[in-house]
């Protein structure tokens, strides 16, 4: 199954100075809008640009490149998702999904079309540790299960192992810049099945991506690696992201 490539808001910080002889509060800077990301505009090595829309609540209702429009609808703790193919004008994933109290997947069914006269039923579960971070996602089509476990730390997935059925797989390791904030959930690192996120896989990686790096199961050598660097509004979102190492491309990001 395709895995695309997750959003956050600003906190307001009332600060307090304190004396011997008396106490002032200072006032609470003004709290920055939660922007919201609106296209992703690949300027190099990429060719594929991306839109997003909202609905009132702030959660995406959908996502629309040169190839593909993803759409959900969201009905109390449902969600139903589908995956538009522009190149073969037909709906190739059909998802139906259960959400918790937090809005997150805990499970669904999707029927995947790709190849017409090979249609398949997948069926996926999620959990989630204290904190809302993905612990693990297990989908199962046929006899397959495809497991990913993801580890957290410092509030970042700093590795996620695959298997199949139980066996082989990868490991993915991921390093982050500590002193940089994912504003607006643009770090698609994270292994989700549809959306940048939308809060739909729990919380996203605190910090932006540095490094990564694959590692099939008994190989020392990866199979891919990945360099960024990033710059910033003057409020912390990011503007443009370039990316080196096995690929090399550029982004432009837009946010409102």
């Amino acid at each position: 199954m395709k895995h695309l490539k997750t959003i956050t808001t600003a906190l307001a910080i009332l600060l307090f100075a304190v004396s011997c002889k008396k106490q002032s509060v200072e006032p609470a800077p003004i709290a920055v809008a939660s922007k919201k990301l609106q296209s992703t505009t690949w300027t190099a090595g990429w060719g594929t640009n991306y839109t997003y829309t909202y609905d009132t609540q702030g959660r995406l209702v959908k996502e629309e490149d040169t190839y593909e429009m993803e759409t959900y609808a969201f009905t109390g703790n449902t969600v139903h998702i589908t995956d538009y193919d522009k190149t073969k004008a037909r709906i190739v994933q059909d998802l139906s999904g259960t959400l918790d109290n937090a809005g997150r997947m805990i499970s669904y069914t999707n029927a995947i079309s790709y190849n017409i006269n090979s249609p398949y039923t997948e069926q996926g579960a999620f959990t989630y540790d204290a904190d809302g971070y993905l612990l693990q996602c297990k989908l199962t089509s046929n006899n397959l299960v495809y497991t990913y476990d993801y580890t957290v730390a410092n509030g970042d997935y700093t590795k996620v192992v695959y298997q199949l059925n139980g066996q082989g797989g990868y490991t993915q390791s991921s390093d982050f810049y500590t002193d940089k904030n994912d504003q607006a959930g643009i770090d698609y690192e994270v292994t989700k099945n549809f959306g940048f996120n939308n809060g739909l896989f729990g919380k996203t990686s605190t910090h932006l991506l540095k490094y990564q790096q694959l590692l099939q199961k008994g190989v020392v050598t990866p199979s891919w690696t990945k360099n960024l660097s990033y710059t910033f509004d003057n409020d912390g979102y990011v503007q443009t992201a370039d990316l080196t190492g096995t690929w090399t491309a550029s982004a432009i990001y837009t946010f409102q």
